[in-house]
């Protein structure tokens, strides 16, 4: 939409602009001890695009408001407000601008924009806090994607509470828009010639504003500040302060459906049409809105200190800038007569007197204009562009039609229409020169007709000298045969044909022997080997003159010239007796040479050493690998095998060396290395527990191959395992670096290869296998896969309940139960397949409600609820900010949050803590409220450390305070933090753990003992919280022989915990009853 403003004299403006980066960014967790490879597909997978952000700026005003709340809603017009789902969220900083708020996904429709008035919202224009609680304003998918500069203002808000009035069962429209804004702007908006829009013209300087732009946006903030003070005032008048301001608008957005504010409405209003008489006095005795002693006439010197406050130097307001330039109070006022004919304003259906009536007339109190055209609020009469395609009228052969503005016959149809712009009977479409009725044909392409074009085929020679003007193959026929020399096959005529003829234009030669240029008939050299031909005895034979013994025979056809029992044509060194072999050419015989193929290896490590094509055989079959089309002779072609294991046999005696060779593939085909990133591992099975793997080569690191840059390939070496029976091992090739970026490009596939391989005793040996005792109750021994536990809970009926993860064909989360304080467990009905997260929390709500916290997709977090034993339903679904990382090649990398606890307050309120990737380096702990699991807070960050946090834990002390523990990485130890109501956390101590970070803590709490429970070098403490507030004084539980355990207080006053375990080689979960711990 172009933009028009009138001549502002005096202006000067130095833009002073910021550039606002939004860091984008990615990544999960992975369960600790576990390869983050083993739950990728063996198969390639194709990831789904990242979803756009939108990064979204602008302020609230009235005057603008610093430190506010804002919200962004999806338009529900059924809604109060128009207010559907909360989409995004943020708050104002020092300057009243938007801070750091984004939109994930791409817009679509409508918009409501909201600031909202907190306890520290100060308004710059008073100084005081806003008299306004909330702002408004109706925001297009359009506005966000074009990033303009949004906001709300007093009348903004009341336009939408118009537009909400007046929809229809055909929904929002722009006409409704727009004529909401119009009858806002006539019943309220003083200055008789205004043009801004209530919805759109921004109200305030900000780093973009430019010259254009300043006269709309004085007359838009005055127009608000007068709006708002007198809104103000006339609430004081009616009822003191007992009438919100939100309901007054409302009021008078209901009393306007009728064309006028006139105390007529069907809905009750609180005001009389006498009452209204208020909106009569003079603005310049009114004080700002919220300030007892400050005049509206003050606004420009208000305006220019605002504009130093937020930064912004160089600014000169428009000269006329002023009260001075409202017109009479009389002209505009409610009830009064703008066009002085007589007619009061509530009851003129002319306002203007131009007699177009106020329903036709878009510009209802503005004499001089009705019509706009291309709706940019610039009526037809000013506009210099009526249909807004960028070509001004007076230029415009169709002013009032964006799709044509040129007519080059005169015809009366545009040329985007016509389909023979220049008349000349041959249509655009087989006209070279469609706007040229001289021309239309251009045989030679080269923008030059044929009727002026002085040569037609373009050979370089004019049509006048061309013996063929229209065949650019030709130009010139010698022996005048109507066939051009080009085509003519003896041009001579001395009866050798051009082809054969060294002289194809000289009848007296045909032949040059040594291509001298001249002919054998005349050259007295003819071989040109410098011996004249009465001198030669070879004079046809530039290659040979002497024959030393006479035998008929050159020295260069000599077949052995220095007797060495090789010809010369197979002798590399003809005159050389102790070489006759030069392989590489390189002019080094083979006897000397150390690298007879050339190919880069030393003949000691060359496979293929007179082979300069190959070098190595993978899979020693004889055949080299750049030939093989099975480099590892798995019967799967090179072609369609990423990942090659060679070498393997069908049968190893226990404790044998294996030795295979692995090589994998890049995604141009190429042949991978560990320098490009990539790596391989491997894990081996045993065929009766085929979900586990033996967790001997994993403690022992028989897990990773070595890169042999020789062989270009890895090397898998581990002995076999020492008993026997049938095992598989899992090769897996992929690139392994942090960011996946190898040789230049994003690589998340995984290519996996199983061996399968039997294992028997030496002679007269016997090898078995023995299991260990169990170090407690494992909980999970008929559970298959390797399993990970991630909460433990007692419940309100005294059951023990453990969630885990399991990883085998699928990562999936599951539940297992006691009845019996820890002594048997049994499984829950039905996993949860669509949720593995590592940290998922259970929770025990004091009126007996089980919740779950998981993670449910990359940017948001889930509470479940089990509505019956084993069932759950999704209770919520928490929409969380994501950041990313970006890298120089153009790749980016989604961070997703990680759930980290859920409480309920004594209040009814829920709390949700988790952990979020800042920036792409930080990690930081966030905190989240809601009363009813749907509608959350803003998160809190619970402490601005540029350090990797998470982990959190949460309690509610006796005294209504709240206490949190957290991980941190940078600081290797446990942060502890307080606050009082959840919105500004106070670090108490940090409990050092000896360069050692935890990955689990556990808080337990009875009465008043509050305990965390923490691993430190493979052993349990846990610290009482003192009367001081401080943990203090480490206490010994016991040794963890496995992962770090979760601990909660049993309901008989016992302790128990429990742990995942790598254990007879599988890796299950077990419980532990720790005792009383006193």
């Amino acid at each position: 939409m172009k933009s028009h403003s009138l001549e502002i004299k005096k202006i000067s403006i130095v833009i002073a602009s910021a550039l606002m980066m939004a860091a984008c960014g990615g990544g999960g967790g992975s369960d600790s001890g576990t390869s983050p490879n083993q739950s990728a597909p063996s198969q390639p997978a194709t990831n789904p695009p990242p979803e756009p952000v939108y990064s979204i700026e602008g302020a609230g005003v009235k005057g603008p408001l610093k430190y506010a709340d804002v919200s962004l809603y999806k338009f529900a017009p059924g809604n109060t407000n128009g207010l559907g789902l909360l989409v995004a969220s943020a708050t104002t900083n020092e300057n009243a601008l938007i801070s750091d708020m984004q939109l994930v996904g791409e817009p679509d429709d409508w918009y409501v924009i909201q600031f909202t008035a907190n306890d520290g919202t100060i308004d710059m224009t008073t100084g005081s806090s806003p008299v306004f609680s909330v702002l408004r304003n109706l925001v297009s998918a359009e506005q966000i994607k074009e990033k303009d500069f949004l906001f709300a203002t007093p009348l903004s808000t009341l336009t939408l509470k118009v537009i909400l009035s007046d929809l229809t069962g055909e929904g929002i429209t722009e006409d409704t828009i727009s004529a909401s804004s119009a009858l806002v702007r006539s019943a309220f908006v003083r200055q008789v010639s205004s043009q801004f829009n209530t919805r759109l013209t921004v109200p305030i300087v900000y780093g973009d504003t430019n010259e254009d732009s300043l006269e709309k946006l004085w007359e838009a903030r005055l127009s608000n500040e007068i709006f708002a003070a007198q809104l103000f005032q006339f609430r004081r008048q009616l009822s003191g302060d007992t009438v919100v301001l939100d309901q007054l608008m409302n009021a008078l957005a209901s009393d306007l459906k009728d064309g006028s504010v006139d105390g007529v409405s069907k809905n009750e209003l609180p005001y009389s049409s006498d009452e209204l008489a208020f909106f009569s006095q003079s603005v310049n005795k009114l004080n700002f809105a919220g300030a007892n002693n400050k005049k509206i006439s003050l606004l420009l010197d208000e305006l220019k200190t605002e504009i130093t406050e937020m930064g912004i130097a160089d600014i000169e307001i428009p000269a006329d800038a002023s009260l001075s330039n409202i017109s009479d109070q009389t002209r505009i006022l409610l009830n009064s007569d703008i066009d002085d004919d007589g007619v009061l304003n509530s009851l003129d259906s002319d306002l203007d007197g131009d007699n177009i009536e106020n329903q036709m007339d878009l510009f209802p109190t503005l004499a001089s204009e009705w019509r706009d055209n291309d709706l940019d609020f610039v009526g037809d009469n000013a506009d210099t562009d009526d249909d807004n395609d960028g070509v001004l009228d007076i230029e415009d052969a169709f002013p009032y039609d964006n799709s044509e503005s040129i007519d080059s016959d005169n015809d009366g149809i545009g040329n985007n229409a016509d389909i023979d712009d220049d008349n000349d009977n041959v249509e655009d479409l087989n006209d070279s020169f469609p706007l040229d009725s001289t021309e239309f044909q251009d045989n030679d392409k080269d923008g030059i007709g044929d009727n002026a074009d002085q040569d037609d085929d373009n050979d370089g020679v004019a049509d006048i000298n061309d013996v063929f003007p229209l065949d650019s193959t030709e130009s010139v026929d010698n022996d005048e045969d109507g066939v051009g020399n080009n085509a003519d096959q003896d041009d001579d005529n001395d009866g050798v044909d051009d082809v054969n003829d060294v002289f194809p234009l000289d009848n007296t030669e045909s032949v040059d022997t040594d291509d001298d240029g001249i002919g054998n008939n005349a050259d007295t050299d003819d071989d040109n080997d410098n011996v004249e031909d009465v001198n030669d005895s070879f004079p046809l034979d530039d290659s040979e003159y002497l024959d030393n013994d006479e035998d008929g025979i050159g020295n260069n056809a000599d077949p052995d010239d220095d007797n060495d029992g090789v010809d010369d044509v197979s002798d590399a060194f003809p005159l050389n007796s102790a070489e006759s072999i030069d392989t590489d050419e390189d002019g080094i015989g083979n006897n000397a040479d150390t690298d007879d193929d050339n190919d880069g290896v030393f003949d000691i490590n060359d496979m293929f050493p007179f082979d300069s094509t190959e070098t190595f055989d993978l899979d020693n079959d004889g055949i080299g690998d750049n030939f093989d089309n099975d480099d590892d002779n798995d019967t799967i072609i090179d072609a369609l095998d990423n990942i090659e294991v060679a070498r393997v046999k069908d049968d190893y005696l226990a404790e044998a060396q294996i030795e295979w060779l692995v090589r994998g593939k890049t995604t141009q085909g190429g042949k991978a290395s560990s320098s490009m990133g990539y790596h391989v591992q491997y894990y081996t099975y045993d065929e009766t527990d085929p979900n586990n793997r033996i967790q001997r080569y994993t403690e022992e690191n028989f897990f990773n191959g070595l890169y042999n840059p020789i062989k270009e390939a890895w090397e898998v070496t581990f002995p076999a395992p020492s008993y026997e029976g049938n095992f598989r091992t899992d090769v897996s090739f992929y690139c392994s670096r942090a960011n996946n970026i190898c040789n230049g490009e994003r690589i998340t596939q995984l290519y996996r290869q199983s061996v399968y391989y039997s294992v028997t005793c030496t002679e007269n040996d016997t090898c078995k296998f023995f299991m260990q005792p169990d170090p407690g109750v494992n909980i999970t021994s008929n559970e298959s896969g390797s399993l990970s536990a991630t909460s433990f809970i007692q419940d309100n009926t005294g059951k023990l309940r453990v969630s885990y993860r399991v990883f085998g064909d699928d990562v999936t989360l599951a539940i297992n139960n006691s009845n019996d304080h820890g002594a048997t467990w049994f499984k829950s009905t039905d996993r949860l397949n669509q949720y593995s997260s590592s940290r998922t929390v259970l929770y025990n709500a004091p009126d007996g409600a089980l919740y779950l916290l998981t993670s449910c997709g990359s940017s948001s977090l889930c509470v479940l609820e089990e509505v019956s034993f084993g069932q759950w339903d999704r209770k919520a679904s928490i929409p969380i900010p994501t950041t990313k990382t970006c890298f120089d090649s153009g790749i980016c990398v989604t961070h997703s949050p990680s759930e980290d606890d859920i409480i309920q307050l004594d209040s009814g309120e829920f709390m949700v803590s988790f952990s979020r990737n800042t920036d792409g380096n930080n990690v930081n702990v966030y905190t989240i409220t809601s009363f009813d699991l749907e509608n959350w807070t803003a998160p809190v960050q619970v402490a601005n450390d540029e350090d990797f946090d998470f982990g959190s834990k949460v309690i509610q002390l006796s005294n209504g305070s709240l206490l949190m523990a957290y991980i941190s990485y940078g600081k290797s130890g446990i942060e502890i933090v307080r606050s009082d109501a959840g919105e500004d956390w106070e670090h108490v101590q940090t409990i050092e753990k000896d360069g050692y970070a935890s990955s689990v803590i556990s808080f337990t709490k009875s009465n008043e003992d509050i305990r965390l429970f923490y691993v430190r070098y493979g052993k349990l403490y846990y610290e009482i919280l003192q009367d001081n507030g401080q943990f203090e004084s480490p206490i010994y539980v016991t040794d963890i022989e496995g992962f770090e355990p979760h601990v909660i207080r049993l309901d008989d006053g016992s302790y128990g915990m429990v742990y995942s375990l790598d254990h007879n080689e599988t890796r299950d979960i077990f419980f532990e009853n720790l005792g009383n711990l006193n």
